[in-house]
């Protein structure tokens, strides 16, 4: 089973479709498909619009799951629950940071569940819309290899990317490949790498740094081309370093410091993604 060149799927036997998952704090991203059709997925449960990312968020309610887009932005949650599994971030510090709507987990056998309730929906989803490529052959679709990938920041301890791969088998990702762990940077160097490549020349020991900012974290690391070819091969050239400084802190800092600002004037602030509102009158 392979593609034709219009990139539907035909059956020669041999076709491995590719998971990509990057799972962020606050946000995740997917990419399915076939090395000749890679596609963003874009349509997520209880959302009319297309959408890049669906939040990183669960709550259980009579015995069934909600996730993402079913979930409101002010009702009460699982979320972050990814950043509980590295030891290097204190239980008070991530605490402190919790938005309001998290509820905080009980306990790393919890978190576990968490992780792994959360890929295995990703999983089912973005199987899925894939499946829907096929029209209706079932036959073919059964007979493909499916390879994950989850790319996880930089600064993750062995433990933390142990954890992943053991909440990701139990999501059912590991049933006939192994999973892959990628450093979202490094993740992120590549592609830009291979983009750049058509503009600028690149050429080995050529370094640069990447910052990956995300919702809740930011990541600073370095790295070094020691191969080209198709796919550019990276190693770390100076240890990365980062912390819980993502977006989503400098909206809670726009959010305090704008109702500060408006406080005695009778008006009521309200901030979500698509902006700014406040109602009421008032010289500010």
């Amino acid at each position: 089973m392979g593609s034709d060149k219009k990139g539907k799927l035909t059956g020669n036997g041999n076709t491995i479709i590719h998971f990509v998952a990057n799972v962020d704090s606050t946000e995740t991203a997917l990419t399915g498909g076939h090395q000749s059709r890679m596609n963003l997925i874009d349509e997520w449960p209880d959302q009319v619009n297309t959408e890049l990312k669906v939040p990183t968020t669960l709550n259980y309610e009579n015995g069934n799951i909600r996730w993402g887009f079913e979930l409101d932005a002010v009702e009460k949650k699982y979320e972050w629950f990814k950043l509980e599994q590295n030891p290097n971030i204190s239980k008070h510090e991530l605490t402190r940071s919790y938005p309001k709507t998290t509820i905080p987990p009980r306990d790393a056998a919890h978190v576990e569940k968490l992780i792994t309730d959360y890929l295995s929906l990703l999983r089912k989803h973005v199987e899925a819309r894939i499946k829907a490529t096929f029209d209706g052959l079932e036959a073919l679709f059964r007979d493909i290899s499916w390879e994950y990938i989850i790319t996880v920041p930089a600064l993750w301890p062995e433990i933390a990317q142990n954890t992943t791969l053991k909440c990701a088998g139990g999501a059912g990702m590991a049933s006939s490949c192994d999973v892959r762990i990628i450093t979202e940077p490094e993740a992120a160097g590549i592609y830009a790498l291979d983009t750049m490549s058509r503009e600028i020349n690149l050429a080995v020991d050529d370094t640069f740094v990447i910052c990956d900012a995300g919702g809740g974290t930011v990541d600073l690391i370095s790295y070094t081309i020691t191969a080209l070819g198709k796919t550019p091969q990276l190693a770390e050239s100076a240890p990365g370093n980062g912390g819980l400084c993502g977006s989503t802190f400098l909206d809670r800092e726009f959010d305090e410091w704008l109702r500060n600002r408006f406080l005695g004037f009778g008006c009521q602030v309200q901030i979500s993604h698509s902006g700014l509102a406040w109602t009421g009158v008032g010289n500010v």
